[in-house]
């Protein structure tokens, strides 16, 4: 992922934690998912994530 990418997604992230958009949150995190996988040397993994979510909504996502 790229810098320009992870700063969109964060930006987005950001949005949806602030109106509790649960919906657009799985997405973001599918998309965050899908990266961590298929790039194992991202060193970043999904923590960036986590840090702009509560933990109530990581749970509504299904994170656990």
């Amino acid at each position: 992922m790229t810098i320009e990418q992870m700063t969109k997604l964060s930006e987005a992230t950001e949005i949806a934690a602030a109106n509790n958009d649960i919906e657009t949150l799985k997405k973001i995190y599918k998309i965050v998912q899908n990266e961590t996988v298929q790039n194992e040397s991202n060193p970043e993994g999904s923590e960036w994530f986590f840090a702009l979510i509560t933990s109530n909504q990581s749970v509504a996502i299904g994170f656990q």
